[in-house]
């Protein structure tokens, strides 16, 4: 009897409240529908549904127990009065006094007494919850910077078109423009930066584009990397897609100056790895979150940027006097003065390859996703000479043989690398452009694979809830908790048919009353600091 005297006077408070609304601009049309609005003093929600016509909604106290009953309520304005339902029974209100103080707050003076009401603030519970799986938006922006400046022959060559049958022309072509210019010179190094626009995640998974051409030619703007920076970034990623210095003079027997080209590149990508580490506050980058992916040339440098060291794996980046060629330093000692440290956390090599197969005992814990053709003949997928297009036997004037996806795939079990390997039966070098250029299903398959592989290296932790999911109504309001596994996850949870008490407890934990004749389902969703979101529900039953 007592509670329901306690309602029925808070019935006539919402008159009073609807009331001054009338006459003094109280903004109720402002009000947050399907928010709760707090009394500590009476322990009592209010939670408004509508507010078009007449004010509307339940409201509902916490006993204590597993199931709360609501009082669902309407208030209307007849003309000289106001009047409240509950039910099929009509109230009249009597006046009070009642002020706003803000548009989530208000105060109701009654019998002498202030009551106040404050919106309780919720934390939104997230919206992409399969963001890095699909595109959380469809604008991209794009940035072109600077990462640094080295000696070399050129940093850019576009071509048109990239075939089997063009390469003999190609490399031709190169050795022309080479041999009107025989000096290196200093050479700005470029990058574009691809981010989701609007994005509010300040810590975001990196993909580093490297595009392929043979060391020749190629440029960070072709239409596969424009195509798949495009691709990551509308689903979250930060992506760069960068240049790096080519070309080398084709000596038969002199496979050291394509030796070369390959550590001035990857010295490069190394340099853009450090540019990107140091700027990662600017660009929203977590740089425990960083994967290569390269094809052809690039597939090597993204394996190289991972796994290379300063082994002497190619004893002739430090010079020779007699052939005039001088010490390229380290692989962190060009391109920039950058110190900062990154580490890469996977590779996807397309159709690239090692230059020596023990790079994967240096890395063995680097996962790696190769796609290889099982026709290819310019990067076999086995091992032997690159260019096998064009003529064994030239090939090995300038090259040494290479260790292709198939070779690091059987490799791996040596060393316990965890590669996943997928071929495409036929296919040759590029096997996703159609011969007039266009791309085909193998594209599709390359770019969902990647992203399905790169996935669980920034995935939110599954969620696991404890607590009752079967209830009888006079049981203690039942406690949840959802195990955090460190203090940069957020934990979010949602009642339907009932209402969420956070209470003294931690984020992990909550208290829920749920509501009498409703549909009872409890929302748990974790999002790590990559804004990746796993997400639970569990049905409730209360008897």
């Amino acid at each position: 009897m007592k509670k329901l005297l306690l309602w029925l006077l808070l019935l006539t408070m919402l008159g009073a409240c609807v009331r001054h609304t009338e006459k003094h601009g109280l903004p109720f049309e402002r009000v947050v529908l399907n928010s709760d609005y707090f009394c500590p003093e009476l322990n009592t929600w209010i939670r408004f549904t509508d507010t078009s016509g007449a004010v509307s909604g339940f409201f509902y106290s916490d006993s204590g127990r597993a199931e709360a009953m609501v009082l669902p309520f309407a208030v209307r304005w007849n003309g000289d009065h106001w009047t409240c339902w509950y039910k099929n029974d009509s109230l009249r209100s009597w006046l009070f006094e009642v002020s706003a103080e803000s548009d989530t707050s208000f105060t109701v003076m009654a019998y002498n007494k202030e009551y106040r009401f404050s919106m309780e603030k919720e934390p939104s519970f997230p919206m992409h919850t399969e963001r890095y799986r699909r595109n959380i938006t469809d604008s991209v922006t794009m940035v072109t910077v600077n990462f640094g400046m080295a000696k070399g022959y050129y940093t850019s060559k576009k071509v048109n078109e990239i075939s089997e049958e063009k390469y003999l022309d190609i490399i031709y072509d190169v050795s022309k423009t080479l041999a009107r210019n025989i000096l290196m010179e200093d050479l700005p190094l470029e990058m574009d930066i691809y981010q989701p626009y609007g994005d509010s995640c300040s810590k975001r998974p990196l993909l580093l584009l490297i595009h392929g051409g043979a060391f020749m030619l190629g440029d960070k703007s072709s239409p596969t990397m424009k195509t798949m920076a495009r691709y990551f970034a509308g689903k979250g990623y930060v992506v760069a897609s960068v240049n790096y210095r080519m070309g080398f003079w084709i000596v038969p027997g002199a496979y050291y100056f394509l030796e070369r080209a390959i550590y001035r590149a990857t010295q490069d990508v190394r340099a853009s790895l450090r540019y990107l580490s140091a700027h990662a506050e600017e660009y929203g980058i977590d740089t425990s979150r960083i994967y290569t992916c390269g094809n052809s040339a690039g597939g090597f440098l993204a394996l190289n940027a991972a796994m290379m060291n300063d082994d002497n794996y190619f004893p002739s980046h430090k010079g020779d006097v007699y052939y005039l060629l001088d010490d390229l330093g380290c692989l962190d000692c060009s391109t920039n003065r950058l110190k900062d440290r990154f580490h890469v956390k996977a590779v996807v090599n397309m159709w690239g390859a090692l230059t020596h197969i023990r790079m994967l005992t240096g890395r063995p814990d680097v996962p790696l996703l190769c796609f290889h053709g099982s026709g290819d003949r310019i990067i076999p997928p086995g091992h032997d000479y690159p260019f096998l297009n064009i003529s064994r036997e030239l090939s090995a004037f300038f090259t040494e043989k290479v260790f292709g996806s198939e070779i690091i795939y059987k490799y791996s079990r040596v060393t316990r690398t965890p590669v996943t390997l997928k071929m495409f039966a036929g296919r040759g070098h590029d096997p996703h452009i159609n011969d007039d250029g266009t791309f085909n299903a193998v594209f599709d398959t390359i770019q969902q694979m990647t992203c399905s592989f790169l996935y669980p290296f920034h995935a939110a932790p599954a969620v696991s809830v404890k607590g009752k999911f079967k209830l009888n109504r006079n049981d203690d309001s039942p406690v949840y908790t959802c195990s955090v596994p460190d203090g940069q996850t957020e934990v979010f949870w949602k009642a339907r048919g009932g209402k969420v008490v956070r209470d003294k407890y931690d984020q992990g934990t909550i208290r829920v009353i749920w509501f009498k004749g409703m549909k009872h389902e409890l929302y748990t969703a974790l999002r790590n600091r990559n804004h990746s979101v796993s997400f639970k529900s569990y049905p409730v039953t209360v008897r």
